[in-house]
């Protein structure tokens, strides 16, 4: 009978717990200030950065596992001038 109160709880938790807002409109918009992050368009960031993946015979994801992972991206101070350098691999 304690497994029915039990299982009863966990249910009713469970379904107490959804909503239909979604997941953006919970975090507010772009313009909100409590947004930790926004998107910046290239022209604003002077970065114009594209990562091209070309399928080949013998360069493709059957062949080479990590294929689609992308590169990484680095920030540091590398030239000493108070800036951040982004260094992107691809």
């Amino acid at each position: 009978m304690k497994f029915l109160y039990l299982l009863g709880l966990v249910l009713f938790c469970l379904i107490s717990s959804c909503n239909n807002r979604r997941s953006d409109d919970q975090h507010g918009s772009d313009n909100d200030s409590t947004t930790l992050f926004h998107l910046l368009k290239p022209e604003e960031t002077g970065i114009d950065f594209v990562n091209e993946v070309v399928d080949g015979e013998n360069f493709n994801i059957l062949t080479y596992r990590n294929f689609y992972n992308g590169g990484g991206v680095a920030i540091g101070d590398i030239n000493n001038d108070s800036l951040p350098d982004i260094y992107f691999t691809s």
